[in-house]
């Protein structure tokens, strides 16, 4: 007999670092959709031009700006492990 142990929303996500992607963006979410990806975990690592309101216009919502500015390398730290707890 097969045990589900536990449930998950998604089955197929994607979890990456962008930087000033804006023109691509898009289309690469939604070529992945396309292919059966489900949801995303984007983190922005402070692009020029913010990603949010790219991710906004495809209907994303799991956004988090990735700041690595040497006076906050500890956040940094902290964001990597927060998006490795997300995307397991």
């Amino acid at each position: 007999m097969l045990k589900i142990i536990q449930s998950y929303n998604h089955y197929l996500t994607i979890c990456c670092i962008v930087k000033d992607e804006n023109e691509s963006l898009e289309e690469w979410i939604n070529y992945h959709r396309k292919i059966g990806v489900q949801q995303f975990y984007i983190y922005d690592n402070e692009s020029k031009k913010s990603v949010k309101q790219t991710l906004q216009k495809a209907g994303l919502i799991k956004y988090e700006l990735f700041s690595q500015n040497v006076k906050n390398r500890l956040i940094g730290h902290a964001f990597h492990f927060k998006s490795r707890y997300d995307c397991n």
